[in-house]
């Protein structure tokens, strides 16, 4: 009997794909048909690849978890240990400590894992903002019996949390999204005076452009003649210094070649001006490449423009081949549309030589925006 049971439940498995591919066979005698088959075919198995890709984080988080909490433990005399440890971490992994922190807290809140398939990581996140256990327990069963969505699980964790306290004005948001970004755009058309390092003329003055582009000075300001009416603060090149901040005067826009017609040259020293206005563009969106990166064309000044790939700074979106990570490029698209204008400060360049940009679209800063909608994780401020 039990020889049997093996022969037939083998005999289904090798039989049941035959038959549905016979069956199949019928069903798309034209060709149209055949074509939306496939095509479904594929969404299914995009659809079953995603759901095991998403087990595989939920294990990935809750076994480093594991590992960093069973560590920490083997050292628990010494002071403030797991801080140290996390920070470690982060610093030699090349990732955030914001998520380091929440795997390791996975692991404590969670001392068996999870059950594969239920949840995705990111749901697990949200629910990690919840301190007491049943509660928590409470609101997985219902995500898991209704079907919740992330954003659905952060409404209802925020619902609970607010509940238990009144609130206050402008008290900060709940769980990660309380981390606030420090960035301000600076001043477009504001450059410092650099001694050029290269070129045919090393040791010129030069106007640092950004992007490691330079503009002779002596190519702009001719030589310092009488003044005139209406040149009030426009000098020469040679009454520029080394380290002097300066800013377009009198060209008609940002990125416009200045008027040579107009009375001396088009440049001023800011004396009030610091390094927080330099490096400032008015900048034309090409392309989202994912939740935390894109190209742009960057207008420089002096009609010069650079198209950059960048990367929005202090962040750190999911990769893009996850539903999370399609989710955060959606919502970047929405925010800088390919064609649309920006405002853009950029910072040093990262590992991968993109520069680290911040982001600003009518008074929005858009990297604190993809962190306060939970489509991005703080890094931290000099990431």
């Amino acid at each position: 009997m039990i020889l049997f049971g093996i022969v037939f439940l083998g005999k289904e498995a090798v039989t049941k794909p035959a038959a549905e591919t016979a069956a199949a066979g019928l069903a798309v005698a034209k060709y149209e048909e055949l074509l939306t088959a496939i095509r479904e075919a594929k969404a299914k198995s995009r659809g079953r690849l995603e759901a095991l890709v998403e087990a595989e984080k939920v294990r990935e988080a809750w076994e480093i978890g594991k590992l960093i909490e069973t560590h920490i433990l083997h050292n628990k005399p010494r002071a403030d240990y797991d801080k140290q440890v996390v920070q470690k971490l982060a610093k030699d992994l090349g990732s955030s400590s914001t998520e380091i922190w929440y795997m390791l807290e996975f692991a404590r809140a969670y001392p068996i894992l999870p059950q594969a398939g239920e949840l995705s990581w990111s749901h697990y996140r949200e629910l990690l903002s919840l301190d007491d256990p049943k509660e928590r327990e409470a609101v997985e069963k219902q995500a898991i019996r209704e079907g919740w969505g992330r954003d659905r699980v952060r409404e209802e964790v925020r619902r609970r949390k607010a509940s238990r306290r009144p609130a206050k004005s402008g008290e900060p948001r709940e769980g990660p999204a309380e981390t606030v970004l420090r960035a301000a755009p600076g001043q477009p058309g504001t450059y410092r005076v650099v001694k050029a390092h290269y070129g045919s003329k090393p040791n010129q003055l030069v106007l640092d452009l950004g992007f490691s582009n330079y503009l002779s000075l002596g190519i702009i300001t001719p030589r310092r003649r009488p003044q005139e009416p209406g040149e009030a603060g426009r000098r020469g090149a040679s009454e520029f210094k080394e380290g002097d901040i300066v800013s377009i005067v009198g060209a008609p826009r940002v990125g416009a070649l200045p008027d040579r017609r107009a009375p001396g040259p088009p440049l001023r020293i800011l004396k009030a001006a610091t390094e927080a206005d330099l490096f400032t563009y008015e900048t034309e969106i090409l392309k989202v490449i994912d939740g935390d990166t894109f190209t742009a064309a960057v207008k420089l000044g002096f009609g010069f423009t650079t198209v950059q790939t960048l990367r929005l700074r202090a962040l750190d979106a999911p990769e893009i081949e996850s539903a999370e990570g399609r989710e955060a490029k959606e919502f970047l698209e929405r925010m800088i549309r390919p064609g649309s204008q920006v405002l853009l400060r950029t910072h040093r360049s990262d590992k991968y030589d993109r520069y680290l940009a911040d982001v600003f679209v009518d008074g929005d800063y858009v990297n604190q925006k993809l962190v306060d909608e939970g489509f991005a994780v703080p890094l931290s401020q000099g990431e």
